[in-house]
């Protein structure tokens, strides 16, 4: 990963993913976690400079559903990359801070997307299962309880 960047630039990013972007642990219809960081937008110009800052994969979303909406582009990284990255962002973080922990805990613990195969231990399992259900609470939309 280049991380040719300043402290400015961590700051700037991590204040994209703070207001427009998402730490998650996604679970497939196959029970497969993957941990996820993205950041979202209709100005490319932004993401790809972003990219150019803190590698990743930058793709459109899906197609707009209404001609007078601007496509929209998602800029997201790998594990091993967010890896790297996470660490760094943490001091600038304030919004999704918590989401950005779990997300390198379950990291930390499972390295790569993990099937239930790959559990070796019922602990492993509940730890993988818990990290979902708190990171999934987090992004619960609607009114707090």
């Amino acid at each position: 990963m280049n991380l040719d960047c300043t402290e400015c630039d961590l700051a700037y990013l991590a204040g994209m993913l703070d207001g427009e972007g998402t730490f998650s642990i996604q679970r497939t219809k196959n029970n497969v976690y993957c941990p996820r960081m993205n950041v979202g937008n209709t100005d490319k110009a932004a993401l790809e400079w972003l990219k150019s800052k803190f590698d990743g994969h930058l793709r459109p979303a899906d197609v707009p559903k209404e001609p007078h909406h601007k496509q929209v582009w998602v800029l997201q990284w790998r594990v091993l990359e967010m890896l790297e990255l996470i660490p760094k962002l943490l001091l600038f973080l304030h919004i999704k801070k918590k989401q950005a922990e779990i997300v390198l805990e379950y990291i930390s613990h499972f390295s790569m997307c993990i099937t239930r195969a790959n559990i070796r231990t019922q602990e492993q399992l509940d730890h993988r299962i818990a990290l979902f259900n708190e990171m999934r609470a987090l992004n619960h939309r609607g009114v707090s309880v």
